[in-house]
């Protein structure tokens, strides 16, 4: 996501980062309502490409889980195209939307953002 945004003008960037805000705000806003509060977060996790398949990103994932498991909480993170890596530990996609889509100034394709959840798993359900 940065990087696309990164090659817009900086005052083109400050216009889609609000626009990626309201969005996400709304698609989660959608998903969760006032339930998000209780939830914990996963956010802007990214693991840079030379040390990509050294488990990284998966022990942080791992840790968030056990941790949401343990208090009983929710876990729900936004995605765009790294959603097929967090269905590996059972998050769903429970809202998406497009960006970018009437933009003069962005010549790439819309940026689907996508809303996973994942429900706590409380030892009675193991």
């Amino acid at each position: 996501m940065m990087k696309a945004l990164g090659r817009l003008r900086p005052q083109e960037c400050a216009k889609r980062w609000k626009e990626f805000g309201a969005k996400a705000q709304a698609l989660v806003t959608e998903a969760f309502g006032e339930k998000v509060k209780d939830m914990y977060e996963i956010q802007a996790l990214c693991t840079c490409p030379d040390a990509q398949g050294r488990g990284y990103a998966s022990a942080l994932v791992e840790y968030v889980l056990k941790q949401g498991d343990a208090d009983g909480h929710d876990v729900w993170l936004l995605a765009t195209d790294a959603y097929g890596f967090y269905e590996h530990f059972g998050f769903a996609v429970v809202r998406s939307g497009m960006i970018a889509v009437d933009n003069p100034a962005w010549d790439g394709e819309p940026i689907t953002l996508y809303i996973m959840h994942r429900p706590a798993v409380t030892p009675e359900l193991k």
